[in-house]
């Protein structure tokens, strides 16, 4: 896996992010993978552990708990889809009169 981690940050050229791109690909095959210490030296810094712990027990508890912006984009596009509903049935509507 580390072979394919490497490839993958040498490839792409984000030598940069390869601490998270490393604890990303750790997390995505288990995500106990960071319970106990690693002996690559990786660690989640304590935001992202507080995150993933809320991630988690928002899974089971809430599932309509998100953030206020992720709210708003889905009214807001849903307000966008049926202004353009309208307009294209308006349009089409005014083809089939003439």
């Amino acid at each position: 896996m580390e072979t394919e981690i490497d490839s993958f940050i040498a490839t792409t050229e984000l030598e940069e992010y390869s601490d998270y791109i490393r604890r990303g690909a750790l997390l995505c095959q288990d995500r106990n993978a960071f319970e106990r210490e690693r002996p690559d030296g990786l660690k989640l810094k304590p935001i992202e552990k507080r995150y993933l712990d809320l991630e988690y027990s928002t899974r089971r508890s809430d599932k309509f708990r998100q953030a206020g912006r992720l709210w708003l984009l889905v009214a807001l596009c849903s307000l966008g889809a049926a202004v353009q509903g309208w307009d294209e049935s308006a349009v089409n509507g005014g083809e089939l009169e003439m």
